[in-house]
C-alpha cells in the first residue's frame, strides 16, 4: 500500500522491512517498544512518511511481486514434472 510499517523484530515480516528505510522494527512482546515506535512515526513529517512509504512499495515490488513469485513457482513445478518423467 506504500506505507511504512511497524513489525516485530522476529519472524517473516522482518525480512520484508529494512529498519528505518521502509518501516521500523519493535521488540517482540514489548508494548513499550511498540508505543515508542508509534510515537516516532507520529512525529515524522508527512513528507518523510510519504518517502518511506514509496520506498516500502518499491522494495515490495522488487522482491515480493506476486507475478514474479508465481512465475518462479511455475518454473519449479515444471522442473519437478520433468524430473519425475525421466
Amino acid at each position: 500500500l506504500g506505507r511504512p510499517v511497524l513489525v516485530s523484530n522476529i519472524g517473516g515480516p522482518r525480512e520484508q522491512v529494512i529498519d528505518g528505510f521502509n518501516g521500523f522494527y519493535c521488540e517482540c512482546n514489548d508494548v513499550i517498544s511498540f508505543a515508542k515506535k508509534i510515537l516516532e512515526l507520529k512525529n515524522m513529517s508527512k513528507d518523510e512518511l510519504y518517502k518511506m512509504g514509496l520506498r516500502a512499495r518499491e522494495h515490495y515490488l522488487t522482491k515480493y511481486d506476486p507475478y514474479k513469485i508465481i512465475d518462479q513457482l511455475i518454473q519449479v513445478f515444471n522442473e519437478a514434472i520433468l524430473e519425475f518423467k525421466t
